[in-house]
């Protein structure tokens, strides 16, 4: 039950609707309310939604004021990041490189108030093109550490005033050839090619990809993370709003003939069902809407609660202290195949070709956390 009162608030904050009090039981567990709301970095939003249900109810005002303290980091690290954002676009602009925001602080902009938006990196698309000079201008001149690995073939990430930067010279990959290869054409038309919108982010204007291209793109960007690890609901949310603020812009044709081509209309449907069973998106907003997936859907959201921001909340990736490497190769292994079985339901093509890059990711992924666990505060 607490868990239909999380997605009622997160429904109200998403969409600013007054919570109705009387729809809240009253033996709702807001410690695990706080825990999804956490787990799914949408702690803004529910803060958001809890600060209107408050409203001078003596019973909720210590829960809001709690959900407030979190509301108030998130508005902190957001006007970070919209400094270090318009700062970085002017540098690179500054150097004659051409750039257009990805996700972030480009969708934060359809939320009601984008600084409760839980804010995550900055990711930059800068194209083929361009990303030799891009790269090399930051790893010299941006890089606060200048240890960053400049041979990965799909972006180069650093950090920049405490900020996680990546120049993407690719936005999306399959692990089938024959789709991987549209996927790259798909982009390059799109964002090498295309019209491009822009957002003014501390009087800076950015651009940000079209309409057309994020429909799919925030889409793609779920599942394939779904998928790959595990996805949270705050990924779902951001696709959510602009569906919902952007969906008179889509051009449902090539919509679906992207789809097809890339195998992915039954997912779209799922996730859509998702978006306004769950999220509340109205279904003249859903482009392609089916409602058929519907239990379908709710299976999804079952397989996602537990998994939190990017599959990083279950249980099985946490590293126990003194894991030998035997015992984190098993464990890694037995979680990436569960985690595969899981996905086959919803899509068989990307699961099976995603298994061992899945395991060798899982791997690196574990590697990094145990080394961090590793280094005494003085390290650094």
């Amino acid at each position: 039950m607490t868990t239909h009162t999380f997605l009622y608030l997160l429904r109200c904050g998403l969409f600013q609707r007054d919570p109705d009090r009387a729809l809240i039981p009253a033996d709702t567990d807001w410690n695990l309310i706080k825990d999804l709301a956490v787990r799914h970095t949408v702690a803004g939003i529910i803060a958001d939604a809890i600060s209107r249900l408050a409203g001078g109810d003596p019973d909720l005002a210590g829960i809001a004021e709690g959900f407030e303290m979190m509301a108030f980091s998130q508005i902190h690290t957001n006007i970070k990041m919209n400094n270090v954002l318009a700062d970085i676009v002017g540098r690179l602009e500054g150097q004659g490189i051409d750039c257009i925001l990805l996700k972030g602080q480009g969708v934060a902009a359809d939320y009601p108030n984008p600084l409760f938006r839980q804010c995550g990196d900055i990711d930059i698309y800068v194209g083929e093109r361009q990303y030799e000079k891009a790269r090399d201008y930051a790893h010299v001149h941006l890089d606060e550490l200048s240890n960053a690995d400049t041979t990965h073939h799909l972006h180069y990430g650093f950090k920049y005033r405490g900020v996680s930067i990546e120049l993407h010279r690719r936005v999306m990959r399959h692990h089938v050839g024959r789709l991987d290869r549209y996927m790259r054409r798909f982009t390059e038309s799109e964002l090498d090619n295309g019209d491009q919108e822009s957002v003014t982010i501390n009087g800076r204007r950015i651009r940000i990809p079209s309409a057309d291209f994020n429909a799919f793109f925030l889409f793609y960007h779920i599942w394939y993370h779904f998928i790959l690890e595990g996805i949270g609901l705050r990924q779902i949310c951001d696709w959510t709003l602009f569906l919902y603020r952007h969906h008179g812009q889509i051009d449902n044709g090539r919509l679906r003939e992207t789809l097809k081509k890339t195998r992915l209309t039954r997912q779209w449907r799922i996730l859509g069902c998702l978006a306004v069973n769950s999220l509340g998106l109205p279904p003249d907003a859903m482009p392609l809407y089916d409602p058929s997936e519907s239990a379908k859907a709710e299976s999804l959201l079952h397989d996602i609660l537990p998994a939190g921001n990017f599959g990083f909340c279950i249980d099985d990736i946490h590293v126990p202290d003194n894991e030998t490497i035997k015992d984190k190769l098993i464990r890694v292994g037995r979680f990436t195949f569960s985690h595969c079985l899981l996905t086959l339901k919803y899509d068989t093509v990307m699961s099976l070709s995603m298994l061992s890059y899945k395991l060798k990711y899982k791997i690196k992924v574990m590697g990094e956390i145990m080394d961090s666990k590793e280094r005494l505060p003085g390290d650094n």
